[in-house]
């Protein structure tokens, strides 16, 4: 574990008691008891939410019911000009 701790100092430029620091803060925050008690479907967001943080796959539909807008930048769309048509229609669907 120390030498994780070693490359995480390392990747994000910080000090061995800024990490412990905020490491602690994260800890206090997660062990708190919740102020309210959440609804079935909140308790369902979460259960979602650790899960996606985990790894697992949920779906864009399971996170949210309200439809997605995509706007690409100049260069996302100059770099989608030069995939091919069948491609470039897919991603626009998506």
């Amino acid at each position: 574990m120390a030498e994780q701790v070693e490359n995480v100092l390392r990747a994000e430029h910080r000090t061995r008691s800024e990490l412990v620091r905020e490491a602690l803060r994260t800890y206090i925050s997660v062990r708190r008891f919740p102020e309210e008690t959440p609804s079935p479907s909140e308790l369902r967001a979460i259960r979602r939410g650790q899960a996606a943080y985990r790894g697992e796959i949920t779906s864009l539909s399971m996170n949210t019911c309200m439809p997605w807008t995509v706007i690409l930048a100049g260069p996302a769309e100059k770099s989608l000009r030069r995939i091919p048509a069948s491609d470039r229609e897919r991603i626009h669907a998506a």
